[in-house]
């Protein structure tokens, strides 16, 4: 379980370096982050998961904390380059960074409460969830006159809609519920300031 803790550090981070804030020592900044991500690889690796998941998993946290990193400093004026986690664990390239192959390996290889953090990482980064279901729902139209004939709807309208409706709502509590306690530590944090300060 202690690579929870280390995920929950990191997606705090990236949220809160997502809100103006004064980054002190961008060399100490890189240096934890850096600390961070090698011990949740390590942890993850004596849970049993795959070289693959890991680098996939590094790939995104990489992405996630340089892109939100980078955000705060253009706003202030600086920059990030130089320091970016992309760079320091895999060196500079051409080639695309996080593909589509890392993203469904983390959608179908994770279990538990790391698919969780995986979707709360994936929606701090730029990049789109892939899609777990993909099934092409067809929504039957009915004319102004068949409803005037007909107020009743069918079971069978009823049952082939609730699956799919079921698992889109499935997902958007679990999103959610992902950023309440990312909001509440936001909140937390602020009063904190706000109080010490006036």
């Amino acid at each position: 379980m202690k690579y929870l803790t280390v995920f929950d550090e990191i997606i705090a981070t990236c949220a809160l370096v997502s809100l103006p804030t004064i980054i002190p020592s961008l060399m100490e900044y890189q240096y934890q982050l850096k600390y961070r991500i090698e011990i949740l690889c390590s942890d993850l690796r004596q849970k049993g998961y795959s070289d693959d998941i890991v680098d996939a998993l590094c790939r995104l946290s990489c992405h996630a904390l340089d892109l939100n990193t980078q955000r705060n400093l253009q706003q202030q004026g600086l920059s990030w380059q130089g320091y970016e986690l992309e760079n320091l664990f895999y060196g500079s390239g051409d080639d695309p960074f996080f593909t589509e192959q890392h993203a469904e390996l983390l959608v179908h290889q994770t279990r538990g409460e790391l698919t969780i953090a995986v979707r709360r990482l994936f929606s701090l980064s730029s990049l789109p969830y892939p899609d777990t279901l993909r099934v092409a729902v067809q929504h039957p139209v009915i004319g102004i006159d068949e409803l005037s004939a007909s107020t009743t709807v069918s079971q069978d309208n009823i049952a082939a809609s609730s699956p799919t409706s079921a698992l889109l709502w499935h997902d958007v509590l679990w999103s959610a519920k992902a950023f309440i306690p990312i909001i509440t530590c936001l909140i937390a944090v602020w009063l904190g300031c706000y109080f010490y300060l006036y």
